[in-house]
């Protein structure tokens, strides 16, 4: 089984919570947690961000917030 390192494991959260890794991808996930201090604090950051933003009503921003929010996010993954 190879190893995963942390920019993998970042770009897969997302499916890790949606419980939609495959059975090997999973193992990998869980094995890099399990040896990675600091993807482990970002996994809970980002299960308590989830948490508490499902709270947060669909119509609670202007759309000049939204669009905002959307211009400052829309290249963030390219940076």
């Amino acid at each position: 089984m190879t190893t995963m390192n942390c920019d993998e494991f970042v770009r897969l959260v997302t499916a890790y919570l949606d419980e939609d890794l495959e059975a090997g991808t999973e193992r990998r996930f869980t094995g890099h947690i399990a040896e990675c201090g600091g993807c482990d604090v970002y996994l809970r950051q980002i299960r308590v961000t989830v948490a508490e933003l499902g709270h947060l009503p669909a119509h609670g921003l202007t759309d000049q917030a939204r669009e905002t929010l959307l211009n400052a996010f829309r290249d963030w993954s390219a940076r």
